[in-house]
């Protein structure tokens, strides 16, 4: 994937990089983390990150104690009396916890250093999803309103499920899908509200925020690059394509050379497109012409690889068919020949 597609974080000087990458893809704005779907960062906790190790020792050590107490009153009594054993003194309890205490304790204490860095690198990627998402739609997200998308995006990456989620800011109402995009992406996409007509649905465009998606000259073709990226990362999965592929050179012109060219084409036709004048209206259509000409060559190089993918997994596909007849017709041929021998 093209690295410089992505925008990096918004932090301070000195601050702490949030690990969030963000970038635009048509309506929609992806994000990337730094830890993947289902890793141990992206689970709750009930308390705040510098108090789980406190809070874990406590609780270790308070259930170890009580699970030694009852041991000594009731557990041991009855195994002492099941057994025919003589009754344990009752220091032995006390001794046993002790010693299990402190220990459980203290591995209570460790486990919730670990769990504390998860959760102050969760922290810290929650506040890149604000930035990252503020930047990309163009709003405003610390506020209260917001965070019911803040949190849906967390569950998407704990989860890896398909998510949605209402927003509510000083600039409107919005609804969000979040879908997860990759090992590590999520990919956040504003629900656009129809206009049928009716009192409601004018209502409803009406308090609806604006979120930096409204149509542009590059729009429609911006749809059209989308989906060809997504079709090269398809194509890249199901032929297994990595550094020693053969068809790897042909894949990076058409998700980098490509891509650049169309990025860079795309935002000169968008500054242009805001100036007066008809020569510039017209050097606009020419650019959008021009994006025009780096889709479709995309698009035959796509099929061109698509072809390449195929036509290995057939070859492969065939000579490990082959392989499995000579195989076995080995295995038939030695097996007649064992049974002949034995016949005669």
């Amino acid at each position: 994937m093209d690295e410089r597609s992505w925008h990096p974080p918004r932090t301070a000087a000195t601050g702490p990089d949030s690990g969030v990458r963000w970038r635009r893809r048509g309506r929609a704005v992806e994000l990337r983390f730094a830890q993947p779907i289902g890793d141990p960062v992206w689970r709750q906790s009930v308390h705040g990150a510098e108090s789980i190790p406190t809070w874990n020792a406590i609780t270790a050590g308070g259930v170890t104690g009580g699970a030694v107490a009852l041991g000594s009153v009731y557990a041991a009594p009855w195994a002492t009396t099941m057994l025919a054993l003589p009754a344990l003194p009752a220091w032995v309890g006390l001794a046993v916890g002790a010693v299990a205490v402190p220990l459980a304790a203290g591995a209570g204490w460790l486990g919730g250093l670990r769990q504390r860095e998860h959760a102050r690198a969760r922290r810290l990627a929650t506040t890149g999803i604000v930035d990252a998402l503020g930047e990309g739609f163009g709003i405003d997200l610390g506020g209260a309103g917001a965070r019911a998308l803040i949190d849906r995006v967390a569950v998407a990456m704990r989860t890896g499920e398909r998510q949605r989620a209402h927003v509510l800011t000083g600039r409107g109402h919005g609804r969000f899908t979040i879908e997860p995009s990759g090992e590590a992406q999520v990919l956040v996409a504003p629900i656009e509200v129809g206009d049928d007509g009716s009192l409601l649905g004018r209502l409803s465009r009406a308090v609806s925020m604006p979120t930096g998606a409204e149509a542009t000259v590059t729009a429609e073709a911006e749809s059209r690059r989308l989906l060809l990226e997504q079709r090269l990362d398809r194509i890249r999965a199901a032929g297994r394509i990595d550094a020693r592929h053969a068809s790897h050179p042909r894949l990076v012109t058409l998700q980098v050379d490509r891509m650049t060219e169309f990025r860079r084409l795309a935002a000169r036709a968008e500054h242009l497109a805001k100036l007066p004048g008809e020569e510039v209206r017209e050097t606009v259509e020419k650019l959008v012409a021009d994006l025009d000409e780096v889709l479709e060559l995309m698009r035959v190089g796509a099929d061109a690889l698509e072809r390449e993918v195929l036509d290995a997994s057939v070859r492969d596909s065939d000579a490990h068919l082959v392989f499995l007849r000579d195989k076995y017709a080995e295995a038939d041929d030695a097996h007649r020949r064992e049974r002949d021998g034995g016949a005669s």
